[in-house]
């Protein structure tokens, strides 16, 4: 018996006077097998003589002590309005889950974050493997967008800054000297004859060449090399704790992410159904965790909402109610009306059928009983008086589909013959043919009055059955009203009073202790092998206390005790005996029963008395309202309650056993009795039944002859079961956005959730919805959702969405990386403890030289020498390994060395490839020259995957129509950024030398031994310096490698992947044995990307010199802010020279491509 149902019982026998109750053999006369119209004798169709004749009379309904009829009842007054479900409209697909779709089916998966030059270009790569359309059209642009150079403000500004364009000026030097411009101005005579115009150019040129060699040369300037402490970040070991174990746990809060927390605490605070929360950033950056915390900071500082329960509507069954009632009160709503079922299905059948009820329908039944018997005397003596000679008369009724069908016989003695009898009869003298059948003619005139009589009495008696039937029907009814409002006063008396609250759970408790006292008393007695069972029971007069033997702990009903003497349990002497002592033995029992009801009525009015009253709200009327018209329903329909006969022969069966409950059902939605304040609901599985649930219409089974097995509508309506989405009402759902869009319609189902304000629940879950066949139910309710996903996810659904972008105004954004300063260390600090304490024994504390490890690979995935990353969770899968590595070394911690074991393991399981690669350019299979120097050629630098490769650019250049062209392109294996790049490059070359005459040369780059496609802009700075040598015939170091965008002006800009590439170009000289400190190879790259440098040691270490200690650097990086710089570390030469050089050549082509 649950809490509610015992308070109720107990406060009932309070307030009720207590009798004793002791069940004796015997039962109240059944009454179940009274007929309308008995067949008094055997039927008499088959006798000579008889005729048949139907009285239409209808079929009345049985007459017996289950018998009733609806009862009528004053109806509810009026309540506050209960509104029912209903049903949705469809939800229509979603374009971004069909583009994620090409995405995946293209191979590629959307990065995390677009911040990183890496990402940026996986994006790009992602957009240009889609088929041509809006949706590629749309992500192409967004990629390059996100392409644009990392670099600080200040240096992309340069392409609208003066200055680059003046420096660019200044540097260009007079082109032509006087004699060099006699020299074009003679080509240009045409109409001068042919020798004087060669003799005076040859003179014109002897004087040009004394001209230029007799002009100051321009000196390059001297360009320091990067310091080998500006390429790496080293933490700073000595502020460093020795070891993890040091460390205190520390409170997981999130450092270095400031303005995204502010951001998140406003959109998690600020109220409006448009401020759902979308919170982006990688993955691992700490984004669930901060959102975990901040709820639970939030969250019980709010209220609690109420819960919810779906309750049937007793006006129309198919559309359920949905009802609020306070936290914690759903449950012992659903446990008080069970409790009420239950009750009147156990008081009802036995206050209908003993005591005052079944006395008083006895007493009709026997009146109408003898009523009939009196008229049907009286007939049946009519009918003996009656004598045709010898013979006699006699009358039978049978009961038929048609009415009552009477057969009319002559009889001889008093008996009805055969046919045979009859004329044996004849034959032997007995009477004569002519006697028989004037008999029967005169037998046959009088029935038709006999019929008339008889019609008269049967209608009367069909009368008089009709009247006993409503007297009994309005006795059950007005009965069934009295136990059933009886009942449903305590359930009224819970529901009105909000039973809950520390006073009501510990008056419970006290009673319950009293109760298992008492118990424990009953449980005691024994009298020979018999015990005692002894229970409060609710009769229509009130409460009474039931005492009987039991035997193996069942209690003995009269029905049984007969049953279990026959199987030998006990003998009639033994039951009799211990009858006998049941009521001494239970004398003490109810003494000690009376005690604990009246502690039980005091404390229950020191409660009472205690508590203030609650104030009723619109939730908690509606709750009464449908408590009322539960009430009223149950005394309606109480035939329910009430055992059910079997159907007849050949009518449709129910299979399975009937309930009452199934009448009245309550199902909780949402039970918030553990929430303290709002609720917080993470779905780590967001299928549309789990965010949604779905509805159960309760279908019954009927057993049809001749039709099979049917399902039809169940009792009470459907049963509906809440998802995540109803669970978090009034509070917080947490979705991880890409779950959600995996799933079958549970991204649309969600949006318009967030839309209607509303939770749809369909009949059979996601495939009823899918099928549009079950019904669908709508439940207000109202959530702020917080959804989890990349930068890169929501600009797609911003795009894509209008529900997502109305409806989620607050942004937030988690940054990849942190700054690096006290406050950033300290968090990877408690990252790291967190992590090892966490963990299980599968990571190992750290040293100091292992803690300055990770934070060095922490700079290095950001790419940076002043940030650290913020993806926390990335770095787990090392520190299992390094933890791995660590046992297998036998210490006791991980070091430094085991953090470098790990990493080389890794490197040797996944860079295959990058190792196949390096094993090309070392056989020359790939030509790449890393030595000497060359007019025209020159080593780029790309990134293939994560490792960086060079790459051999030419160029060639001579007369024809101005222009560059990329073999490349022409092969169609370039994108759009290079084919831009491209055109970069030309506007360089028309502001450096086509300011006052037009450029006549034609100029072809080609990306040697390129199979694969090219794309970006990083290489436009590098084809800037291999057209300038190819012009102006200057050579370039092969021993250097160069990477960097340019703008029109020449200025240098930052470009990705720029540790990659540098230590590319490294492995390859070092394979090559190219490293040396008496003229050490160069890598040039944009004096934007210094800040992005986290070099490995072994480069830094080639990049350190120290005079006093003798130490000399074998590999040097150089960064420029324009190609001017870079150019002259490349060839040695002033740039101003090597512009004039140019400018010659370029007149030179002018002059041959004018020439007749």
């Amino acid at each position: 018996m649950n809490t509610v149902t015992r308070a109720v019982n107990r406060t009932l026998a309070i307030v009720l006077s207590l009798a004793m109750l002791i069940p004796v053999p015997g039962s109240a006369a059944s009454l179940g097998a009274a007929r309308v119209v008995p067949v008094e004798r055997p039927v008499i169709a088959g006798a000579a003589g008889a005729m048949a004749v139907t009285l239409k009379l209808p079929v009345s309904p049985s007459l017996t002590a289950a018998s009733s009829l609806a009862p009528t009842l004053q109806p509810l007054t009026a309540a506050p309005s209960l509104t029912p479900a209903i049903a949705p409209s469809a939800v229509l697909a979603h374009p971004v889950v069909d583009l994620i779709n090409k995405l995946q089916a293209s191979g590629v998966a959307l990065p995390e974050s677009g911040d990183a030059a890496a990402n940026a270009a996986q994006l790009l790569a992602a957009a240009e493997a889609l088929p041509a359309g809006a949706s590629r059209d749309s992500l192409v642009a967004m990629a390059r967008t996100l392409t644009a150079p990392q670099g600080g403000q200040a240096e992309l500004g340069r392409v609208f800054d003066a200055s680059a364009q003046q420096k660019a000026q200044d540097e260009s030097p007079a082109i032509e000297s006087n004699s060099v411009r006699l020299m074009g101005w003679l080509q240009e005579l045409s109409w001068m004859p042919t020798g004087l115009r060669k003799s005076l150019g040859k003179r014109v040129a002897e004087a040009a060449a004394k001209d230029e060699a007799a002009r100051p040369k321009a000196e390059p300037k001297v360009y320091q090399p990067l310091e080998a402490s500006k390429a790496r970040w080293t933490a700073p070991a000595q502020s460093l704790p020795a070891s993890t174990r040091d460390l205190p746990m520390g409170d997981g809060q999130i450092v270095g992410q400031d303005a995204a927390l502010k951001a998140l605490y406003f959109g998690l605070k600020m109220p409006g159904e448009h401020y759902n929360l979308y919170v982006s950033g990688p993955d691992g950056s700490g984004r669930a965790t901060a959102v975990r915390h901040s709820l639970e900071k939030l969250a019980p500082t709010m209220a609690t909402p109420n819960d919810l329960v779906s309750v049937t509507n007793f006006a129309d069954e198919e559309k359920p109610l949905v009802l609020e009632t306070a936290p914690g009160q759903a449950a012992k709503l659903q446990a008080g009306v069970m409790g009420f079922v239950r009750t009147v299905q156990r008081m009802l059948p036995q206050v209908l059928g003993s005591g005052n009820v079944a006395g008083a329908k006895k007493e009709l039944h026997d009146a109408y009983e003898a009523a009939a018997a009196q008229r049907q005397s009286a007939f049946d003596q009519k009918v003996a008086a009656i004598r045709v000679g010898r013979f006699g008369m006699q009358i039978q009724k049978q009961q038929s589909e048609e009415g009552v069908k009477v057969y009319i016989a002559p009889t001889l003695n008093g008996a009805v013959l055969t046919d045979e009898q009859v004329e044996a009869k004849i034959a032997a003298g007995e009477f004569t043919r002519q006697d028989w059948d004037s008999a029967k003619e005169q037998m046959a005139a009088q029935a038709e009055s006999l019929l008339g009589e008889m019609q008269a009495m049967l209608e009367a008696g069909q009368e008089e059955h009709g009247a006993v039937h409503q007297k009994m029907a309005q006795l059950e009814a007005q009965a069934a009203q009295a136990v059933i409002g009886q009942v449903g006063k305590s359930l009224k008396a819970a529901v009105s009073q909000q039973e809950g609250g520390p006073e009501m759970q510990a008056l419970e408790e006290r009673m319950q202790a009293r109760q298992d006292a008492v118990d424990a008393k009953v449980a005691q007695v024994k009298i020979g092998k018999f015990g005692m069972f002894m229970q409060p029971m609710r009769t229509a007069k009130g409460v009474k206390l039931a005492v009987a033997l039991t035997i193996e702990g069942q209690p003995i009903t009269p029905d049984t005790a007969a049953q279990l003497v026959s199987e030998g349990k006990f003998t009639e002497a033994e039951f009799s005996a211990a009858q006998a002592q049941l009521k001494a033995k239970a004398q003490p029992l109810m003494e000690a029963f009376s005690a604990m009801m009246a502690a039980n009525q005091e404390d229950v009015t020191a409660v009472q008395a205690s508590r203030k009253p609650i104030p009723q709200t619109a939730a908690s009327l509606k709750v009464q309202a449908w408590v009322d018209a539960l009430i009223q329903s149950a005394a309606r329909e109480y035939q329910a309650f009430l055992p059910q006969a079997e159907a007849p022969e050949g009518a449709p069966k129910k299979m399975g056993k009937s309930d009452p409950a199934d009448n009245f059902r309550v199902n909780v939605l949402v039970d918030n009795a553990g929430v303290k304040g709002a609720p917080i609901v993470w779905e780590k599985n967001p299928s549309y039944e789990n965010l949604f649930g779905s509805a159960d219409a309760n279908a019954q089974t009927m057993l049809i002859p001749g039709a099979g097995l049917v399902k039809t509508k169940g009792d009470g309506g459907p049963t509906l079961k809440a998802g995540s989405y109803l669970r978090a009402n009034g509070g917080f759902l947490v979705l991880n956005v890409m779950d959600v869009l995996r799933e079958p319609a549970a991204w649309q189902a969600l949006m318009a959730a967030v839309r209607n304000g509303d939770a749809e629940i369909a009949e059979g879950g996601l495939q009823g919805m899918a099928s549009m066949k079950g019904e669908k139910y709508h439940v207000p309710a109202k959530v702020k959702i917080v959804l989890i996903g990349s930068p890169m996810l929501r600009r797609l659904l911003s795009a894509h969405d209008e529900d997502f972008r109305r409806s989620f105004n607050a942004a937030v954004e988690f940054q990849p990386s942190l700054k690096i300063s006290e406050q950033s260390i300290e968090g990877y600090l408690s990252f790291l403890k967190k992590a090892v304490v966490t963990s299980g024994g599968e990571i190992m504390d750290l040293t100091a030289g292992a803690i300055a490890s990770i934070l060095e690979i922490s700079a290095r995935i950001v790419d940076s020498n002043s940030k650290l990353s913020s993806q926390f969770g990335a770095l787990y899968t090392l520190l299992r390994e390094a933890s791995f590595f660590a046992k297998e070394a036998g210490s006791a911690e991980i070091r430094a060395q085991d953090i470098n074991t790990a990493l080389g393991a890794r490197g040797e399981r996944e860079n295959v490839y990058q190792r196949h690669m390096m094993d090309m350019y070392t056989q020359n299979i790939f030509t790449v020259a890393t030595s000497g120097k060359v007019v025209g050629q020159i080593n780029g630098l790309a990134v293939m995957g994560a490792f960086g490769v060079p790459m051999r650019i030419t160029i060639t250049a001579g007369p024809g129509a101005p222009g560059v062209v990329s073999v490349d392109r022409e092969a169609g294996s370039t994108g759009s950024s290079f084919i831009k790049a491209l055109g970069v490059v030309e506007g360089f070359l028309q502001n450096t030398f086509g300011q006052k005459s037009p450029m006549s040369a034609k100029i072809r780059i080609s990306f040697e031994q390129n199979y694969g496609g090219i794309d970006g802009d990083s290489a436009t700075s590098t084809e800037i310096y291999g057209i300038l040598s190819r012009l102006s015939d200057t050579p370039l170091r092969q021993d250097a490698a160069v990477t960097g965008s340019s703008d029109q002006f020449g200025a240098v800009q930052a470009i990705g992947g720029v540790n990659e590439k540098i230590e590319g170009f490294f492995m390859l000289l070092k394979a090559r044995g190219q490293l040396n400190t008496e003229n050490p190879p160069v890598i040039v790259i944009p004096a934007a990307n210094v800040g992005d440098l986290q070099l490995s040691p072994e480069i830094i270490e080639a990049m350190r010199e120290d005079a006093a200690a003798g130490k000399k650097a074998s590999f040097r990086v150089h960064p420029v802010g324009h190609v001017s710089e870079g150019l002259e570390i490349l060839t040695g030469v002033a740039y101003s020279e090597i512009l004039r050089k140019a400018s010659i050549r370029l007149a030179e082509m002018r002059r041959g491509a004018m020439a007749p």
